[in-house]
């Protein structure tokens, strides 16, 4: 299964990464910006992306939306991540096409929980239909 990891502080990458390898994945590919995770979808689609809320060139909401509204990735499952946990926080992440969400500091434990379980439904659910977002 191909990850692609989003976050734009390398240390939380490799955070994410490390922790997602030690879990049992190893096929992981990383981006710093939205706009370098955009490229990157269009040229290869991932079976699910992870998002930092606040990446260098937009938040993590907007590359949410941009991915969902794609007709070539937007099924793609996405869980976010991020250090903010508050009701209105995981809301809008919802509204903007996430999948799932993970407060730091997270457990390995719950990452890889969430990462199974995302790929599991998304390979139950092969031609979901695409929902589009409003921005």
């Amino acid at each position: 299964m191909k990850i692609l990891v989003v976050e734009n502080s390398p240390l939380i990458r490799r955070l994410i990464c490390n922790s997602l390898i030690h879990s049992g994945f190893s096929n992981l590919f990383q981006a710093d910006s939205g706009r370098v995770a955009l490229d990157q979808l269009a040229r290869s689609v991932p079976d699910l992306v992870i998002i930092g809320l606040d990446l260098s060139d937009m938040s993590g909401l907007r590359f949410a939306l941009r991915v969902r509204m794609s007709d070539s990735f937007g099924h793609v499952p996405m869980i976010m991540i991020s250090q903010k946990s508050t009701y209105a926080d995981v809301f809008n992440a919802v509204k903007c096409g996430i999948d799932n969400y993970v407060v730091m500091p997270f457990r390995e434990d719950l990452l890889a929980a969430k990462v199974r379980q995302a790929l599991t439904s998304a390979a139950s659910f092969p031609a979901r239909t695409q929902t589009r977002f409003a921005s």
